[in-house]
């Protein structure tokens, strides 16, 4: 479950939906570094994409 629907569930207090937030940022803590990596590898490609298009 994302952040974004965390903040929107209702029944939940705020402090709850801290804890779910922080755990879950520490789990993806090492896929964000990961998914990071592979993003700026995707800007990467595409901009020796659009270079080659331009030529």
């Amino acid at each position: 479950m994302g952040w974004e629907k965390v903040i929107e569930q209702k029944e939940m207090t705020t402090i709850e939906k801290l804890h779910l937030i922080c755990d879950a940022s520490l789990v993806q803590g090492k896929c964000i570094v990961v998914e990071a990596n592979s993003f700026a590898w995707m800007i990467r490609t595409i901009k020796e994409l659009s270079k080659e298009e331009n030529k």
